[in-house]
């Protein structure tokens, strides 16, 4: 019973952060950026990128984002170290909300959103998750590389029925 309740709580998490940020980036209406206001990375040819990043997880992944970052879609994926059960893969596809935002940090940079779905095997005692994963993308204007923050809520079920949240913030460079 224990563990039905964990699922239902992560679920439920779940469906919230991806009815709030559904919500929120409803309200956004597209508008065109004027002539002298760059909304866009300066090659967009460049869209699959390979970085690290740390948090629950600790590793090396990538992205792919499909038709040179005009469609909404995006893979991303990696490995590494799992610190709940050591060695680790996982895979995610990814709908991307563009362009929410021009910040400057550092240097104008892009921000964009992402939700989506995917799956997560530790292989230390064969764990298989299934995530969730809910985040964001800061992409720079003039350079190639971006950050990101991932907020993944997941659903174990090998060997048994679980729950949990990965959490992860990195950077890629994108070269390809």
């Amino acid at each position: 019973m224990q563990t039905l309740k964990k699922i239902g709580i992560t679920c439920l998490i779940s469906l919230f952060f991806f009815q709030l940020s559904s919500t929120l980036l409803a309200a956004k209406k597209p508008t065109k950026p004027s002539s002298t206001q760059t909304r866009h990375r300066k090659d967009t040819s460049k869209h699959f990128g390979l970085g690290a990043f740390v948090g629950t997880d600790v590793g090396v992944g990538g992205k792919y984002w499909f038709k040179e970052m005009q469609w909404p879609l995006s893979t991303q994926f990696g490995t590494g170290y799992d610190f709940s059960g050591g060695w680790m893969l996982f895979a995610d596809a990814l709908y991307q909300f563009h362009d929410l935002k021009v910040l400057n940090f550092f240097a104008p940079a892009d921000l964009h959103a992402h939700a989506g779905g995917g799956v997560k095997v530790g292989f230390f005692d064969t764990h298989v998750w299934i995530r969730i994963p809910i985040g964001a993308d800061l992409l720079y204007q003039q350079n190639p590389y971006g950050l990101f923050v991932e907020l993944a809520p997941g659903i174990r079920l090998n060997p048994n029925v679980g729950g949990n949240f990965d959490v992860m913030a990195g950077f890629r460079y994108f070269f390809w």
